[in-house]
């Protein structure tokens, strides 16, 4: 009579992946960072293995690249990304996210997205900040400085400019907020490291007109400013490593008569600058989009105009506002109809898609990851 012998599978095919941990580690530092996440759930030693503190690192450094665009949803407080290099019509490349920290009574002007850095996002709940990554839901809560808890001005974000960047020399996420009334002051900036605020002067008052975010770029974060005594505006620096304010000059031969208005960007790996200018030829109202980068960064002699696009005042071709290039070249960005928009450097629309957000509303890049700090 034949007999048969049970055998538990599942525990059979444990045993043999556990003992396959280089094959394992080798697969899954190759995956996408939702893949990885799904697999925790596989077994426990897989769950032990993704959760070693050197993993995220190492899938970072294996892992294909995927970069995705953040922004604030309509009234409902949620966040909404898209993976900017696929179609603006593919489903799949959309994601909307309700993170832990958004309680039920929030309302949509009580939230702000300050900025971006590498796999975090430092997002702003009423006069709270935290660190978010957007990948995992991972978030950090930063205690409010003295300047926040004391003044009772602090709820009110004309007040402050905030920035958020990386020390890469002391391996340090930092929070700057630049405090001003009539002119900009002082600035107080959070080390993660060292879980401490800390206060720093400026060298002369400025004042402002532009976003109060601020754009991280080559270990500094940088905002456009008016010097108290003048009328031309200059990038205000502050170094995280040096802890300290420095100036750089906007291109000399920038054309002031047309009322230009202007953002910072990151755009093609270099500090890049958008100005913005309109003029009426009675008809309509002639529109222009003039992007100028540094090539050699900290040296103002070496803004190059890159590009200049020409647009008409209609939803279809309203000016857009850059925020990234996508890997094919196009510039990627959303203009004054609500409108995301892929351009190419010729000024020809390649794709737009209609959702909800505004002109002035801060959209940010992030790269996937599985980092916590």
């Amino acid at each position: 009579m034949t007999q048969y012998v049970t055998c538990d599978w599942w525990r059979v095919i444990e045993i043999f992946f556990s003992n396959a941990d280089d094959l394992i580690l080798e697969i899954l530092y190759k995956s996408k960072v939702g893949t990885v996440l799904r697999s925790k759930c596989v077994c426990r030693h897989w769950c032990d293995l993704i959760s070693q503190p050197e993993f995220a690192k190492n899938h970072f450094d294996s892992a294909p690249k995927t970069e995705k665009l953040l922004w604030r949803t309509g009234m409902i407080p949620h966040f909404r990304t898209i993976d900017f290099n696929k179609s603006l019509n593919d489903d799949s490349a959309y994601k909307i996210l309700s993170p832990c920290f958004l309680g039920p009574q929030l309302v949509y002007y009580d939230m702000y997205i300050w900025g971006s850095c590498g796999s975090f996002i430092l997002v702003g709940i009423s006069r709270t900040f935290y660190v978010w990554n957007p990948s995992t839901d991972y978030k950090k809560q930063i205690p409010n400085s003295f300047t926040m808890r004391y003044t009772s001005n602090a709820s009110n974000d004309t007040w402050f400019h905030v920035g958020f960047g990386y020390d890469r020399n002391t391996e340090d996420y930092l929070v700057v907020l630049l405090w001003w009334d009539d002119y900009i002051k002082f600035a107080e900036y959070y080390s993660v490291s060292e879980n401490a605020w800390n206060r720093v002067y400026t060298d002369s008052p400025y004042v402002s007109r532009h976003a109060f975010w601020g754009t991280f770029f080559e270990n500094a974060i940088h905002w456009l400013v008016f010097p108290f005594d003048a009328d031309m505006e200059i990038v205000l620096c502050f170094d995280l490593a040096e802890r300290n304010f420095r100036d750089i000059l906007l291109p000399n031969n920038i054309d002031y008569t047309n009322s230009p208005s202007f953002k910072l960007r990151v755009l093609g790996g270099l500090l890049s600058l958008c100005n913005f200018c309109g003029t009426d030829n009675g008809q309509s109202m002639d529109q222009t989009l003039e992007i100028w980068s540094m090539k050699e960064y900290g040296d103002h002699t070496s803004w190059s105009k890159m590009i200049t696009l020409n647009f008409c005042d209609t939803p279809s071709c309203s000016i857009v506002s850059p925020v990234c290039y996508t890997e094919s070249g196009d510039i990627f960005g959303n203009n004054r109809a609500a409108l995301l928009v892929k351009w190419n450097e010729d000024g020809q629309v390649q794709e737009q898609k209609s959702h909800e957000l505004s002109f002035f509303q801060q959209l940010v890049v992030y790269r996937e990851s599985l980092f916590s700090i």
